[in-house]
């Protein structure tokens, strides 16, 4: 081989060289743009502790509304580590991973629900603080996807002898609320009622007479539309409460876990109350839920271990299922 061919033999080398680096570049910067889409970078869910599938819509499933509810905690400084400045972030990319319709909240404050409000585009918000049914003490919000539905009624009744007044009932240490709303949905031209409640955490009679007085009034807002009910019930299912909200007999028509209802196996912990600190949940501590009423089919349910690296991104974990109206 000549000077001249070893030159162009050279030249060609290198080409292939560029042309192999070029390629291999391209294949990584196409990775890192799969990865950005299907694994988000931030929240504990990028590392391994959520699987982002159990997430993804499939095409079929337009007419299958996705409800979660979750106590967020509320903001307190105290909390340290865990307080909402510091993880209000990662709990925001959360949620906005899991393709919610319906998005229910217990114990945010004002500025909690307008963060997330802000947050979660393409969300309106509906609910007020308990404590004087305008902005002050905590919400129980409901969060509703605005291209799907419309909401053509929205209210907030307190847990108590005077259910239409801001107060406190029975034996509870702090005044309660169930905040509803009636979505028309313009994917199936049918309206689903949400209601999203926070029992209290000491009164056992108010639990009981809460589980008593949300039936009756579900019944009465609601008749014999479709429902969904959220919340921290803060009851076990061998505790009163719930045994009541799910009693077969008597009047009104009784709730249905969603849980038990669901045409595929639960999938995640069977408990939802955690604490912060990185550990499995202890069994039996199951006291958030999603109940329906007879005309709603659910297809899946799942309690999501929401993580970040110092821990949960709430005491609680969240709770999801995904509907459909009979």
């Amino acid at each position: 081989m000549d000077e001249h061919q070893a030159g162009m033999s050279r030249q060609v080398t290198k080409s292939n060289h560029f042309l192999q680096a070029g390629v291999a570049c391209a294949a990584l910067l196409l990775t890192l743009a799969l990865a950005a889409v299907y694994l988000p970078l931030n929240g504990a869910y990028a590392r391994g502790d959520f699987n982002p599938q159990a997430s993804v819509r499939t095409p079929g499933d337009s007419a299958m509304v996705r409800i979660m509810t979750w106590n967020i905690r509320y903001d307190n400084p105290d909390d340290g580590v865990h307080a909402w400045q510091n993880r209000k972030e990662e709990l925001l990319s959360f949620v906005v991973s899991q393709e919610l319709d319906v998005f229910c909240i217990q114990e945010g404050l004002a500025g909690q629900v307008e963060f997330l409000k802000n947050g979660l585009h393409g969300f309106d918000v509906r609910g007020v603080g308990r404590d004087d049914g305008k902005e002050k003490g905590e919400y129980s919000a409901i969060y509703f996807k605005r291209m799907r539905f419309a909401c053509h009624a929205d209210g907030t009744f307190w847990l108590s002898t005077t259910p239409r007044m801001p107060g406190k009932g029975w034996d509870a240490a702090l005044p309660r609320i169930v905040t509803w709303v009636r979505l028309y949905d313009s994917l199936t031209t049918s309206h689903l009622y949400v209601f999203n409640t926070h029992y209290d955490h000491q009164g056992v009679r108010a639990r009981e007479n809460s589980s008593h007085l949300v039936r009756r009034m579900i019944a009465e807002i609601a008749g014999e539309s479709p429902f969904v009910l959220a919340g921290d019930f803060n009851s076990v299912e061998t505790d009163s409460a719930y045994r009541i909200l799910t009693a077969r007999e008597g009047s009104p028509p009784p709730l249905f876990d969603a849980l038990h209802r669901s045409a595929t196996p639960h999938s995640g912990p069977s408990s939802t109350f955690t604490g912060f600190e990185m550990k499995e949940p202890d069994p039996g501590e199951r006291i958030d839920y999603l109940f329906v009423s007879d005309s709603v089919r659910v297809k899946s349910h799942c309690t999501c271990m929401a993580r970040r690296a110092a821990g949960y991104l709430s005491d609680h974990l969240p709770v999801r299922a995904d509907i459909r109206l009979r």
